[in-house]
């Protein structure tokens, strides 16, 4: 997750996010990090459909094919994400919500839309220098070629076996219009490390137990302090009686 956006992100998306530096994305795993209460609120608080209606209020027809393919390959996805957080392309020329709730204030339910550009109508091409799109062999074995729909937020079209999450994302998340955001699949996250904890809690329990029971059936074994007085008795009168017995004879034995 973008924990200052406010928006949930695939795990493919989070890396490009990641190279954006923390002035424009702060990344956080979901399972892996321990998450602060600002942050969990701010993602209730914005979500991606709210975000994506920020970012992603007027997409030029020159974009469009992006838009739809923007999962297929790394460099559809690095792009389409500088173009969507870092310059704004289709954005207003407002604050973006997660700024308006850093400064206290609401966030609208609508934007307006920002000025058409002398570009938008003309053929999308590719900044020089930056070559075709490649799949590396895991995306390619993973996801098909074309991304399955335009919803979602950087990556897009993600299906449940492509967040890096131990659950699904909720129906609808993330789609445009949707009711999915934020909230449902944090509740879902809450819940499921609540339960990896209470398992990993009773699994060091039990381990503590076997310990303890390990250790007191050795202490079982161990002799006590009248056997070891014995024994040591028992030697120091058989160590005696040896070598008196080799004295006697006129030297050591052996």
């Amino acid at each position: 997750a973008s924990v200052n956006l406010g928006v949930l992100v695939c795990i493919d998306c989070s890396g490009v996010h990641r190279s954006l530096g923390t002035h424009v994305s702060s990344v956080k795993s979901v399972t892996l990090d321990s998450w602060r209460p600002e942050w969990v609120e701010r993602v209730r608080q914005v979500g991606n459909n709210r975000a994506n209606l920020f970012f992603e209020l007027r997409v030029p027809p020159k974009y469009l094919p992006l838009q739809a393919r923007r999962s297929a390959s790394r460099l559809d996805r690095d792009r389409w994400i500088k173009l969507k957080y870092v310059r704004r392309r289709f954005a207003p020329s407002s604050s973006a919500p997660h700024e308006l709730l850093t400064q206290g204030l609401a966030l609208p339910e609508s934007y307006e839309a920002p000025e058409p550009g002398a570009s938008d109508e003309e053929e999308d091409v590719l900044p020089e220098g930056a070559g075709s799109p490649q799949r590396s062999d895991q995306e390619a074995a993973s996801r098909p070629a074309a991304a399955a729909s335009a919803g979602g937020l950087g990556g897009g079209g993600k299906t449940s076996s492509s967040w890096a999450l131990p659950f699904a994302p909720p129906a609808g998340f993330g789609a445009s219009g949707g009711s999915g955001d934020g909230s449902s699949l944090l509740d879902s996250a809450t819940a499921s490390l609540g339960e990896a904890q209470r398992r990993g809690t009773e699994a060091a329990a039990a381990a503590q137990r076997r310990g303890s029971e390990a250790a007191a059936a050795a202490w079982e074994q161990m002799p006590s302090r009248k056997d070891l007085a014995g024994g040591f008795k028992s030697a120091k009168k058989s160590l005696s009686g040896t070598f008196s017995s080799g004295t006697g004879s006129g030297g050591y034995p052996g």
